[in-house]
């Protein structure tokens, strides 16, 4: 049998052969086999990338396995064949299925700046509410490297539950770099009603230089709703702001505001 199983080997590579193999030995009945095949200690992380592509249903399915099993090990290769148009979605899915223990892998990649855009990418569309990283995320918002990068991903997962973070980020909301700011007062507004306390902060952003984070800045007003109460002077300075855009996100968070206390008062 060992000498079938190499020969299989050098003519179908490993992924092939090994998920063939164990279709085989399966359907006829001889599970205990599958305790010779050397696969699981052959195959590596990057065969099984590119067997990704293979037109072979079965061998497909295999790759998947071997680097859901590989876990966060598997990541940096995977990552780095992130630029292969025709695996992105594959290899997303993976480490999506490998799920939360992917997260600190792919912030530690996001310090190499050669594969720091593929990581972005990957932490932003993998990561999720219940992964506890919103701390971590609002610290590294204030990097000016990787801004773009924890920024997207902590809006993702902002709640209102998650008051621990506020401090980082009502101090990114003073930063220098506009972006920074912008993507405080965005992560703030997701965090809806549980974020009125830092209503009056957000009040004082709508005089911000930027248009682009006064426009956060109203926007989030508008997401926490009556608990924004005591930013509506400014909300309403803000109606006459010179961006056009700025002036209608006000108008409408003063809209929902004072529907919602209407609707509050009539309880």
């Amino acid at each position: 049998m060992k000498s079938a199983i190499l020969k299989g080997f050098m003519a179908q590579g490993w992924t092939l052969f090994c998920a063939r193999a164990r279709i085989l030995l399966v359907a006829v009945g001889i599970s205990a086999g599958l305790r010779v095949l050397p696969c699981a200690a052959q195959e590596s992380v990057a065969d099984a990338i590119k067997a990704l592509r293979s037109t072979d249903l079965q061998a497909r399915a295999q790759a998947r396995e071997t680097l859901v099993k590989a876990g966060p090990s598997a990541v940096p290769e995977m990552v780095a064949s992130l630029r292969d148009q025709r695996r992105r979605l594959i290899l997303l899915a993976v480490m999506g299925q490998m799920g939360r223990p992917v997260m600190p892998r792919l912030l530690d990649l996001l310090k190499d700046p050669v594969v720091r855009p593929l990581a972005g990418e990957a932490l932003v569309q993998l990561v999720r509410p219940d992964y506890g990283m919103s701390m971590t995320l609002a610290k590294c918002l204030s990097d000016p490297d990787l801004k773009h990068y924890c920024g997207p991903a902590f809006v993702k997962v902002a709640d209102g539950q998650a008051k621990a973070y506020f401090p980082e980020l009502l101090r990114a909301l003073k930063s220098r770099d506009q972006d920074v700011r912008m993507y405080a007062a965005t992560a703030l507004g997701q965090a809806g009603p549980g974020a009125a306390a830092a209503a009056q902060d957000l009040a004082a952003a709508l005089a911000d230089p930027a248009p682009i984070v006064r426009l956060a800045a109203a926007r989030a007003l508008g997401r926490i709703g009556p608990g924004a109460g005591k930013a509506k002077p400014a909300l309403e300075a803000a109606v006459k702001d010179q961006d056009p855009e700025v002036g209608r996100e006000a108008a409408k968070a003063l809209r929902g505001i004072r529907r919602a206390s209407k609707r509050q008062a009539k309880r």
